[in-house]
């Protein structure tokens, strides 16, 4: 994990990225460490690059998607359960739309997420307009492994206000399949649809 960290930080630099680097507040490290033995990935990357305060750098961002501080995950999963014990008064919400388990780390305005599955330690990509969700990798380290290797290999790009790390188009449409099978190179067996 150390490694991955370390290839996407020379990355960042290289882009003359301006991303938040302090390190998540001991506070913030010790909420994610209670959160059970799954969470040594999130806890090395919130070490790393958490969101701290008073930072004017942006937040380390992954295809548009924000690296939430771990009190504001927190608080997403919490909103994220409360609508699901509305929706499945009605019966017709299927466990798989959300787990109580999941907590997202990065995330779009609650609408799209790189979720931690507490209970696996699963990366689960979410999107609420969608309804199948995949697994992206058996863990957040070896997700965050996966996306160093795509810096490393010229695969990504650094987009600011916004996007942040992205794959770069530039260098070919096709680059999202190139990543793609990079993913399934690395990670035998994912991405994979939830519960397959």
């Amino acid at each position: 994990m150390p490694e991955a960290l370390d290839i996407i930080a020379r990355f960042l630099d290289d882009a003359g990225a301006r991303v938040q680097r302090a390190g998540a507040w001991p506070e913030q490290l010790d909420m994610a460490r209670e959160l059970g033995p799954t969470t040594g990935g999130l806890v090395a990357l919130h070490q790393r690059f958490g969101p701290g305060e008073g930072s004017d750098a942006e937040p380390l961002t992954w295809r548009g998607r924000a690296l939430s501080s771990i009190a504001d995950a927190l608080a997403s999963r919490d909103r994220m359960n409360h609508v699901m014990k509305v929706l499945r008064a009605d019966g017709e919400v299927d466990e798989t739309w959300w787990s109580a388990s999941w907590l997202p780390v990065f995330e779009i305005d609650a609408a799209s997420a790189y979720c931690l599955d507490l209970s696996t330690g699963e990366v689960v990509k979410w999107a609420n307009d969608v309804p199948e969700r995949t697994v992206e990798a058996p863990s957040l380290e070896a997700w965050l492994g996966v996306i160093a290797i795509a810096a490393r290999s010229g695969l990504l790009t650094w987009e600011p206000n916004g996007m942040g790390l992205s794959l770069d188009y530039q260098l070919d449409p096709r680059v999202d399949q190139w990543f793609d099978a990079l993913q399934r190179l690395a990670l035998p067996g994912f991405p994979k649809r939830l519960g397959a």
